[in-house]
């Protein structure tokens, strides 16, 4: 045997050594010994790597549902008519035949897949994580094992399997809890800051407007800028209570304007600050 047949032997070897330990870890190895019984899953039809930073990806689509899991740089994309911010952790998935575009001054690199089947629980889902969560593993060693197969693997199947489990583990899990419960704070904290803005917040985080109103709506029942009100409007109430005039009130809430915050203050509680101010005064 030459040296190069037994450097591809021991490299063969040494590939599925690792991969069977992946496994072990999954809790997959109990069906090994189906291996024989086991028909290629279709369902995956490609997967691939960016291997060089890109800048630009011009505008495409595909007949399939498109799993892309970044895993360098900041950019945009374009998914139809939503635009989302990504960084390395963000995980969006593209449905089949919408314009899809790719954006970013610093470059990015990312892991694709091609899927034939996708029960998605939200139009284009998506997924904010870290590159280290098992995901990211299991997308390496899935876009390997293809690549090094022709796809026709069995081993194929189990990571493609354990991949899709954790897509879909995002569905009704708490994943986006740390974002919103972040955002809140961060809304809280700026109550007195005139010149706060939620879209600038949202901006300075890498979250996508549009994505991110629509789960802090789903957690909260509000919009973000309805979140921020609503506080301000809370923290006002408190501060006229404890003696504070209707001027110092509008300021420390961060509504420069004593008209506006009148107006927004009579909106919510139904009476103006300074008539509510003489209710308290009166009891």
């Amino acid at each position: 045997m030459s040296y190069t047949s037994k450097y591809m032997l021991k490299t063969t070897l040494v590939y599925y050594i690792v991969i069977v330990e992946i496994l072990i870890l999954l809790g997959l190895i109990c069906h090994l010994r189906d291996f024989n019984k086991m028909k290629y899953d279709s369902n995956l039809l490609y997967i691939n790597r960016i291997p060089k930073l890109t800048h630009y990806f011009k505008p495409h689509a595909h007949p399939y549902w498109e799993i892309v899991l970044y895993t360098h740089g900041t950019g945009e994309t374009t998914v139809g008519q939503v635009t989302t911010k990504f960084k390395p952790g963000t995980i969006i998935c593209m449905p089949p035949n919408l314009l899809q575009e790719e954006k970013s001054d610093s470059g990015y690199r990312n892991i694709h897949l091609l899927i034939k089947h996708f029960d998605a629980w939200e139009s284009a889902p998506v997924i904010h994580t870290e590159t280290g969560h098992p995901i990211y593993k299991i997308a390496e060693l899935l876009c390997d094992a293809f690549l090094f197969s022709g796809g026709k693997d069995v081993l194929v199947n189990h990571l493609f399997g354990a991949f899709m489990q954790y897509l879909y583990s995002w569905q009704t899990s708490d994943i986006h809890d740390a974002d919103i419960k972040g955002l809140q704070k961060a809304i809280i904290d700026n109550l007195h800051n005139p010149e706060f803005s939620v879209i600038e917040l949202l901006d300075s985080l890498n979250l996508s407007l549009d994505h991110t109103r629509r789960l802090f709506i789903k957690k909260t029942g509000q919009t973000p800028m309805q979140f921020l009100i609503a506080a301000r409007m809370i923290k006002a109430k408190e501060l006229l209570i404890q003696g504070k005039s209707a001027k110092e009130t509008a300021i420390s809430v961060g509504l420069i304007d004593p008209a506006y915050f009148s107006r927004i203050f009579t909106k919510t509680h139904g009476l103006s600050p300074i008539t509510f101010k003489r209710a308290i005064n009166s009891k």
